[in-house]
């Protein structure tokens, strides 16, 4: 939505500060900060590459000349974060919340689930589940090959679980470092208190 406010942020002038709550400030601070520590193969600036591909139209191929600059729009030092204020260095920048909105959603949701007294809760966020309570909860995890199939089951208690793979809807996994889908490693399965 053009309303919400990280739209605000990426379609305000370059160099226009733009005050963030406190929420989304954290979150793009983590962002950024896992982008460094990665050395790129994270980084929530791959918008320019996300619709390039056109991952979220139902995929394209662009052309080299296309990649290139798309590739130019990525990348830590395009825009700055000091406090709750940000600011584009770059009119092409584009956050895409891909890679790490549905973990912060999820991470809100299950803290207002306990502050409102709640003690125990399993939610799903279109395949990232996060718990709420000590209760042991066992996770089904999809093959990569055939996502009907359950190619093992994890236990867990608490936390956060998240599958994804190279594979499924067509490469949807951009390294920004080439600009291309990653190759395709079969899945990977992550759990986080």
């Amino acid at each position: 939505t053009t309303e919400s406010e990280l739209a605000r942020f990426l379609t305000a002038e370059v160099g226009e500060p733009v005050e963030l709550t406190p929420l989304l400030a954290e979150e793009l601070r983590v962002a950024k900060r896992l982008c460094k520590e990665t050395r790129g193969a994270f980084d929530p600036s791959v918008g320019a590459l996300t619709q390039a591909w056109g991952l979220r139209s139902g995929g394209r191929t662009p052309r080299a000349e296309e990649l290139e600059i798309a590739r130019a729009a990525c990348g830590p030092d395009l825009w700055q974060l000091q406090g709750n204020v940000a600011v584009r260095n770059n009119p092409t920048l584009v956050i895409d919340e891909g890679g790490f909105g549905k973990g912060a959603a999820l991470d809100q949701a299950i803290l207002c689930l306990g502050r409102s007294g709640v003690s125990a809760a399993s939610l799903n966020f279109g395949g990232q589940l996060a718990f709420l309570g000590d209760a042991e909860r066992i996770v089904q995890v999809a093959d990569p090959e055939d996502r009907a199939l359950s190619l093992m089951e994890v236990t867990v208690r608490g936390g956060s679980v998240a599958t994804s793979g190279a594979a499924e809807r067509g490469g949807h996994i951009i390294d920004p470092r080439t600009g291309r889908a990653a190759e395709d490693f079969g899945s990977v399965t992550v759990w986080a208190q």
